[in-house]
């Protein structure tokens, strides 16, 4: 006995000793570094001077060559870049264009910004250049057309593609001048190739359809990146159909895709570079990794060692030390030092990645996985002293789910938004595609009702039910009729795992006492049915609690049967997710839309904020792990990775009466949605079910 008692002490003390330092009731960040990174600049004349574009949290920028970064967003308002640009006449003026907030201008290396947005402030801006003779003139390629500026970008003009009088694509994704003539433009646009222009923008001419833009000419129309070298080489890069090449200003083009991959997402180009001084030597990102041809484009080979992710958005190469190259991906920066052949994650400061849901290995605390937004799945088991992406045969990136087998935690199962289901039987290494009778392919939740029956929760196709390792899935919606099939939450009782609880978009909550064969409506008492989290008391398990969009937090004492609204201190009545203390149940913490994180040591009867160094404050996931003293709580945040609390503060005490009001249908307050929010949240859901079904038939099957 005395024996086991110290092996026991030994095992929690090293538990202890792995988890991260937390001062306590302060948040930290604990990761992943990293995120989407699409745009990439090097300043000319320090080319130790890096900065990088974001798809959330902004502009970063580095002055050792990536191995630290931070943030220079002082003034920028949009934060999703699309592209980054420096002036190659004074490297301190820099120009970002976002995705829908128009273009940011910075004078002084980035420490501030200001928008210049005259004539298009709302646009979607995928290009800038500036002229090298001459930087008041400036050309931004945007979802709205091509624009012009002669003044550094403090007026804009239109520049219309057109021919013949007709205005043929106002989607422009690629821009570029000729070095050795900057009066002569190529843009690259959306549905109809290159356009070209010999005098700054004032005329055009299609390269890749007709006379009249209406049947295209060449095997190629979508163009995504653009690059020419100092002797008039064009090359396009393109949307599935991989690379072009044109010498002669884009009249003819010939395929060069020789060494590239046939499929689609080796043929979808994102960049394109070139090394300075060397019109042979190309470097192309694709969707499946870089590649790079030594002699102009005639033949390629893949450079992938060491990447992480190879969807590959944004390419730079150092202008003095040309075998250093940058490469921006879904998963954060990568750095080469020996012209691509060897790649590393260079990510020390950057916080970008959008969390869905955070798992938690029960058998393991120092393994946890962290579902994203766009960059699939990562994975620590040094309790996140380090991420790896785990991504392999996973081929949707929204990832928001995750649930790992009871009984074997090297079998878990994603779920994605519109890619179905995946399942890995090594802990994350492998993925393979597990849809057979799926009913829709939108996942949205995942929970195990006992350790061999797997639900997952749909958008439009209700519940699905799995018992043999998702080899195979059956519809459980009987009980759902007249009811919306977009499952938002699922929960199951973990001491009667076949009584579960769900909640459906526009209908409520409904619960199932016979693993998922019936359900019955729970909440039509409640004016609110919008209930995107779900949880149940793990000890005394008739103790639910359900976060609800605009109407706060609902408890029940009887298993669903009444509901109480709990909103006593919520200040943020959206919540997105809920946990609860294993081991003492009365202490619940809620994750909010724009307040952050709440919490709750009386059950619900009154709340306290817990926000105290939590810089994003978007909450979208909640995981507890009960291993530490105290328990260490983990926030999935939208853009800014992962935080960790070990929070000691108390909610305030309350009567039992002012904190638990009943709740009925005729009762108003802050816990219901008014006629307004009623209406805009069924167009929305009305609009994702429209594009849902539109997309599902591009679905795997």
């Amino acid at each position: 006995m005395r024996f086991a008692m110290l092996f026991l002490a030994a095992m929690l003390s090293a538990l202890q000793a792995m988890s991260p330092v937390l001062a306590l009731d302060s948040w930290a960040n604990v990761g992943p570094r990293g995120g989407v990174v699409r745009a990439l600049a090097i300043d000319p004349t320090t080319p130790d001077t890096l900065y990088a574009g974001t798809a959330g949290s902004g502009v970063y920028k580095t002055v050792d060559g990536g191995t630290n970064w931070t943030a220079a967003n002082d003034g920028l308002s949009m934060r999703n870049i699309e592209v980054i640009t420096i002036d190659p006449n004074s490297p301190a003026t820099v120009y970002a264009g976002t995705a829908g907030g128009g273009i940011f201008k910075s004078t002084n290396g980035g420490v501030s910004w200001a928008a210049i947005n005259q004539d298009f402030n709302n646009l979607n801006v995928y290009g800038i250049s500036v002229d090298p003779t001459d930087s008041n003139i400036v050309y931004a390629a945007t979802f709205g057309n091509v624009f012009r500026s002669a003044d550094a970008g403090a007026t804009w003009s239109r520049l219309g593609l057109q021919q013949s009088g007709t205005l043929c694509d106002n989607s422009v994704y690629a821009l570029v001048l000729n070095p050795s003539d900057p009066t002569k433009v190529f843009v690259g646009t959306h549905s109809h190739g290159v356009f070209y222009s010999s005098d700054s923008g004032g005329s055009w001419v299609a390269r890749n359809t007709d006379s009249e833009c209406r049947a295209p000419t060449s095997p190629f129309i979508n163009v995504r990146a653009l690059t020419i070298d100092n002797t008039g080489n064009l090359y396009a890069g393109t949307q599935g159909s991989g690379i072009y090449k044109s010498a002669d200003a884009g009249v003819t083009w010939n395929a060069a895709n020789t060494g590239i991959g046939s499929d689609a997402m080796d043929r979808t180009t994102r960049a394109l570079a070139m090394l300075p001084g060397d019109p042979n030597t190309i470097y192309v990102g694709t969707a499946n990794g870089v590649y790079k041809s030594s002699d102009g484009g005639t033949n390629w080979t893949a450079f992938n060692s060491g990447l992480s992710n190879l969807n590959i958005l944004a390419l730079a190469i150092n202008p003095t030390t040309p075998t250093t190259i940058y490469a921006g991906t879904d998963v954060g920066a990568f750095k080469s030092t020996d012209g691509g052949s060897n790649w590393q994650a260079i990510n020390n400061g950057v916080i970008n990645f959008k969390v869905n849901s955070i798992t938690l290995d029960r058998s393991n605390p120092a393994t946890r996985y962290a579902l994203t937004n766009g960059s699939g799945i990562l994975k620590t088991v040094d309790n996140g002293a380090t991420w790896n992406p785990v991504n392999s045969g996973l081929m949707h990136f929204n990832v928001t789910s995750l649930a790992i087998d009871p009984a074997n935690p090297a079998n878990l199962y994603a779920g994605t938004a519109e890619g179905g289901m995946f399942r890995s039987t090594d802990g994350g290494t492998n993925w393979a595609a597990a849809d057979n009778g799926l009913s829709s392919f939108f996942i949205t939740a995942l929970a195990f009702g006992g350790s061999n029956t797997l639900y997952a929760g749909t958008l439009l196709g209700g519940i699905n039910k799995t018992t043999n390792g998702a080899t195979s899935w059956t519809a459980v919606i009987n009980g759902f009729s007249g009811s919306s099939l977009d499952i938002n939450a699922l929960a199951a009782d973990p001491i009667t795992p076949a009584t579960l609880y769900t909640s459906a978009s526009s209908s409520g909550i409904f619960k199932s006492t016979d693993s998922g064969a019936s359900w019955s409506h729970i909440t039509s008492q409640l004016i609110n049915p919008f209930f995107y989290a779900l949880a149940v008391d793990p000890i005394t398990p008739s103790i639910l609690y359900a976060g609800s969009w605009s109407g706060g937090i609902f408890r029940s004492a009887d298993a669903g049967a009444t509901w109480t609204e709990i909103n006593n201190g919520l200040t943020d009545t959206k919540v997105h997710a809920l946990a609860i203390d294993p081991v003492t149940p009365t202490t619940i913490y809620a994750g909010t839309d724009t307040g952050g994180v709440f919490k709750s040591t009386n059950s619900g009867g009154s709340w306290v904020t817990i926000n105290q160094d939590l810089a994003h404050t978007t909450v979208k996931a909640l995981a507890i792990d009960s291993s530490t003293t105290p328990p260490t709580v983990y926030a999935g945040t939208w853009e800014g990775g992962i935080y960790a609390i070990q929070s000691t503060l108390t909610s305030p005490a309350v009567s039992a009466a002012a904190a638990l009001t009943p709740t009925s249908a005729s009762s108003g307050g802050s816990g219901f949605l008014d006629p307004a929010w009623l209406l805009m949240l069924a167009l929305w859901s009305w609009t994702r079910h429209h594009k849902t079904s539109q997309r599902r038939q591009l679905a795997p099957h």
